[in-house]
């Protein structure tokens, strides 16, 4: 370019400038003429480009496979700064090159709008994750974050890998309508196959999908969260991911309160150890609504989900179906959890093939309580639909367990529960136990509450070294059988306590007028008479 310009050809370059500038500003819609990808101009295709220093903050950031004045790689992009937004044209059987640094706030990486297909992004030669994120309120909106790999000791998350520090944790990590598909890390100590965020507070995870994801040598088959509070799961899916050792093939969450999930759900997920689902470990008060744990299998215990000293956890409407443990606790174990309640929640085929608790495994915990609650078709040693080991003051009112097997205790099985265990308003219905105790089984349990449930199964308690109270005082009321007073229990079927279907009513107000004795446990004196 001449040094000195006349007037008319600066008039012109400045006319070239100004509509650079407007393209820039208002780039060209999907759909419009012209686009297909839309055309931006950006700053490295000006006549005049701007120094690096010069760039301002926000800004945003184009990207496509093609395109005139379009970056065509995430690499291009000469700086990230804080609140810039990065739109990724998405292109069938096109790759982004990952291997990104999120070092500035408040960026956004998102598809590109009217795009056809999520764009996809993986990193090539297996050293870094997709994205590395160091920096608050990183967003990932409609990506496919998949087919990362990262093959050495202590590798954390191929897909997007976020860390703070202890004492100034990151803030606000969201992702949504996002894909992690066939992320690994491979090696020693490794953790978190798609997603690994440490110190990373406020996460929010929506409409995404963690899909055969795999970790090898540590936990968390698609995921792994350590220290990081209040993190919300909504809308998401854990499928079929793998951990090779030694927790949650799923996902592993650890040291993170108040998480909540919502309409989440693990299905197909597979450990080499505990946890096939998800395992949770020093997670106070989380919360679990509509989340379900389908078909996940444990090479050791815990088939569906473990939970372990979380204090207040609450599940509501949550389920644990056709989960598999070769140990213990087919559907969910419960360790060390105080004040925890399963409420409205269904546990349906889950299997402990060797050991304890073929639904649910509540393990030396306080203050339990479950309500409104099915247990169908599980099948343990012990306890087939549930079992409580060392927990102190239990109740279970409102539930169901039907279809249940086991050795001792096809319904349920309780075992050295000192403190209260209250069972009330419960029924237990053709439930199965190749010993005794088909409807329920107590041992050593010494301050038991049995009252107004109804026991139908072909062999309804068994009790050793146990000590209960089987009914309340004579109070109107309508009780199970649908008489009107509370008393005792309905005892039904089985041959030597099926006092309710004979036992003689008198005065005609549904309570049987002699008692019935259970050995080793304690004496129903108001038993509850049959409905004709």
């Amino acid at each position: 370019m001449n040094t000195v310009l006349s007037s008319g050809k600066k008039g012109v370059i400045s006319l070239v400038l100004l509509a650079a500038l407007i393209i820039l500003v208002h780039p060209v819609a999907a759909g419009e003429e012209g686009a297909g990808p839309p055309e931006t101009y950006s700053p490295e295709a000006c006549p005049s480009p701007l120094p690096l220093e010069n760039f301002t903050h926000p800004r945003d950031w184009y990207i496509s496979a093609t395109g005139t004045g379009n970056y065509t790689t995430l690499h291009e992009i000469p700086e990230i700064g804080a609140g810039d937004t990065i739109h990724l044209w998405g292109v069938e059987n096109h790759t982004y090159d990952g291997g990104i640094a999120i070092d500035a706030p408040d960026v956004t990486v998102t598809r590109w709008e009217g795009s056809p297909v999520q764009p996809l992004v993986t990193s090539a030669g297996n050293t870094t994750p997709a994205f590395t994120v160091t920096a608050d309120h990183a967003t990932f909106l409609d990506l496919d974050i998949s087919g990362n790999r990262l093959n050495y000791d202590n590798s954390r998350g191929a897909g997007i890998n976020a860390a703070g520090d202890p004492g100034a944790p990151l803030r606000g990590l969201t992702i949504i309508d996002c894909t992690f598909a066939g992320n690994a890390v491979e090696g020693n100590t490794t953790r978190g196959g798609a997603l690994y965020t440490e110190y990373v507070d406020d996460l929010q995870v929506e409409r995404t999908a963690f899909r055969g994801n795999f970790v090898a040598g540590g936990p968390g088959g698609g995921v792994y969260i350590w220290r990081c509070e209040n993190a919300t799961f909504t809308d998401t899916g854990f499928i079929s991911n793998r951990a090779m050792a030694p927790y949650g093939g799923g996902a592993y969450f650890n040291e993170s309160r108040n998480a909540a999930f919502t309409n989440v759900t693990f299905f197909d997920n597979y450990v080499w150890g505990c946890a096939g689902g998800a395992r949770f470990e020093h997670c106070d008060a989380a919360t679990f609504t509509d989340t379900v744990f389908i078909d996940n299998e444990a090479l050791s215990n815990c088939g569906g989900a473990e939970f372990e000293d979380c204090d207040a956890l609450a599940l509501t409407d949550t389920s644990f179906t056709g989960n598999e443990a070769w140990g213990s606790a087919g559907g969910a174990r419960f360790w060390k959890c105080h004040n925890t309640t399963l409420t409205g929640t269904t546990v349906t085929g889950n299997t402990a093939t060797k050991w304890y608790g073929g639904g649910v495994d509540f393990s030396f915990c306080e203050n339990v309580t479950v309500a409104a609650t099915t247990f169908t078709a599980n099948s343990a040693r012990y306890g087939g639909g549930i079992y409580f080991a060392g927990c102190e003051n239990a109740t279970v009112t409102t539930t169901s367990f039907i279809d249940n097997t086991a050795q001792l205790g096809g319904g349920a099985y309780f075992r050295w529960c000192d403190a209260p265990v209250l069972i009330t308003s419960t029924t237990f219905t053709n439930n199965t136990a190749r010993e005794a105790g088909g409807g329920a089984g107590f041992e050593e349990c010494t301050d038991v509450m049995l009252a107004d449930c109804r026991l139908d199964n072909p062999t309804n308690l068994y009790a050793e070294t146990s000590a209960g109270v089987l009914n309340t005082t004579r109070t109107p009321g309508t009780n199970i059988a649908g008489g009107p007073y509370l008393g005792g229990n309905l005892w039904l079927r089985d041959p030597a306590q099926n006092i309710s279907e004979w036992g003689i009513d008198a005065d005609g107000d549904g309570i049987c007028d002699l008692p019935l004795a259970i050995d080793g446990f304690g004496t129903d004196y108001l038993p509850l008479v049959s409905a004709p």
